[in-house]
């Protein structure tokens, strides 16, 4: 035999139940909107394709190829970051690139991608509140897209970080992410010069 009390427990209960779906749909919706934007800036601005890539696609010529495995500070799993050489055999000449997450990147373009990712996650620590910025973005030539934004839920503004790497996404509410990632490809430019790039 049900009570009133057992009625407006299991009426509170259906309320709170109905309330969290709600919650997560609306976070799910802004995850989907934040990825169609992602999507939409990448299938028009496609990444260019680095030297390193270009030289491995040479015919009538054998091309040897070290890869040198980095520490996955970003805990992704799976293939990690990887500093890569190649060269033309017989030939003193080598390239270098980093490998992250399937993103292959020229050994010259690396510390410009290394600055833009310091000074975004510099202004986001610095600069975000202060500015009443809605959003703040780097995106690289070569794959790399990172943008903090702010939103609303419920009234009490949230924020999040929405990083595409190659193969690899990832959001965050912090901008700690974009230190790791910097210090991945420091860590990858450091092994490459260390194997001899200039």
């Amino acid at each position: 035999m049900f009570t009133k009390f057992d009625n407006d427990r299991q009426e509170i209960q259906m309320y709170k139940t109905l309330t969290a779906i709600r919650f997560g749909l609306i976070l799910l919706g802004l995850a989907f909107a934040a990825n169609a934007q992602v999507d939409s800036r990448r299938s028009s601005e496609p990444s260019a394709v680095s030297e390193y890539e270009t030289f491995l696609k040479r015919t009538d010529t054998v091309l040897v190829t070290q890869s040198f495995p980095l520490t996955d500070v970003l805990g992704r799993g799976g293939h990690g970051p990887t500093a890569k050489i190649s060269w033309v055999f017989g030939d003193a000449k080598k390239l270098y690139a980093l490998d992250i997450y399937d993103q292959v990147v020229d050994f010259n373009k690396l510390e410009s991608i290394e600055d833009g990712l310091d000074k975004l996650y510099q202004a986001v620590n610095t600069s975000f509140e202060t500015t009443k910025a809605s959003s703040m973005s780097y995106s690289s030539p070569f794959g790399i897209y990172a943008n903090y934004y702010s939103f609303t839920v419920n009234g009490k503004s949230q924020k999040n970080l929405y990083l595409v790497i190659g193969s690899y996404i990832s959001q965050s509410p912090t901008a700690e992410p974009l230190a790791r990632l910097r210090d991945v490809i420091e860590q990858g430019r450091q092994k490459l010069i260390e194997l001899g790039a200039k």
